[in-house]
C-alpha cells in the first residue's frame, strides 16, 4: 500500500484492495496472464510498432514464481 501510494501520490489507505482477493487484475501467486500478454504482443505487431511477434510462453519461465507461491501455500 505505501509504495503504491507513493507512486500515484495518493494515500496509502486507498489501496487496502491491492493484491488481496479484492483485486481482480492480479494473480493470487502473482504468475503473470500470459494470454493477455501474449495479446499485447501480437496488437503491437499488428499496428505495426515492431516487425515481428514472439511466442510469450516460449520465452517465459516461471518457475522462480511457482516455486515461492509453493512455499505460501
Amino acid at each position: 500500500m505505501a509504495i503504491a501510494g507513493r507512486l500515484t501520490k495518493q494515500p496509502p489507505e486507498r489501496y487496502d484492495w491491492l493484491f488481496t482477493h479484492r483485486d481482480a487484475f492480479h494473480d493470487r501467486n502473482m504468475l503473470p496472464d500470459l494470454e493477455a500478454l501474449q495479446k499485447n504482443v501480437d496488437m503491437t505487431h499488428e499496428l505495426g510498432f515492431v516487425p515481428s511477434t514472439l511466442d510469450v510462453k516460449k520465452h517465459t519461465d516461471l518457475s522462480i514464481v511457482e516455486e515461492a507461491a509453493k512455499r505460501l501455500n
